[in-house]
């Protein structure tokens, strides 16, 4: 690439990256609200399995 188009694009990409940040940071902050939902429906979900699956003759100690 010719050095003045390589200017241009990292000109580009900084004026993006500064109006967008915004609305990557809220994006971002829903996915980690999401993510955290999902692990503790998980974890939940589990124990329940756990716990209505349990019998004591099939349990192995730790």
């Amino acid at each position: 690439m010719k050095p003045e188009l390589i200017e241009i694009l990292r000109m580009r990409w900084q004026r993006l990256r500064i109006y967008r940040r915004p609305h990557w940071l809220v994006m971002r902050s829903c996915f980690i609200k999401l993510d955290s939902s999902a692990l503790i429906a998980v974890t939940r979900s589990r124990s329940q399995q756990k716990a209505t699956n349990y019998v004591q003759s099939l349990a192995k100690p730790n």
